[in-house]
């Protein structure tokens, strides 16, 4: 086993669209430890997959403030201007939106310790 230092989501990109909001976010070094060897780079591509979304749904369906520390790093970076920045930013951001507001994977691509996520947050308040 390798520990892998890492800074978990901290990275994250927002587009707007017409119908809902698309969303494609960067996850760089999303795991602490696996397997690194010839067939362990797709394992810790899977494992990374599923961090990544069960990071998203504990933030952004669940809302769970306190597990979703454990995922977002202090260290987080805010790319888009229209948020605050750092996890607080993001955090405070998602409070702000009605608790209807859902948000669904589309794809998701994962190569070792970075993931890029595809996908969809709808039903956040607007018309």
């Amino acid at each position: 086993m390798v520990g892998i230092p890492s800074s978990p989501l901290s990275h994250g990109v927002l587009n707007e669209r017409k119908a809902g909001l698309d969303a494609t976010v960067v996850a760089k070094g999303v795991v602490w430890e696996a397997t690194v060897n010839n067939e362990g780079g797709h394992d810790m591509s899977e494992k990374n997959k599923a961090l990544v979304l069960e990071a998203f749904d504990t933030l952004f369906n669940k809302r769970d403030y306190a597990a979703a520390e454990r995922y977002w790093s202090p260290h987080y970076i805010q790319h888009s201007a229209h948020i605050a920045p750092g996890r607080e930013g993001l955090f405070n951001l998602i409070k702000s939106i009605p608790p209807t507001l859902h948000y669904e994977p589309g794809m998701i691509v994962a190569e070792r310790d970075l993931v890029i996520v595809h996908g969809r947050f709808s039903d956040f308040g607007l018309p």
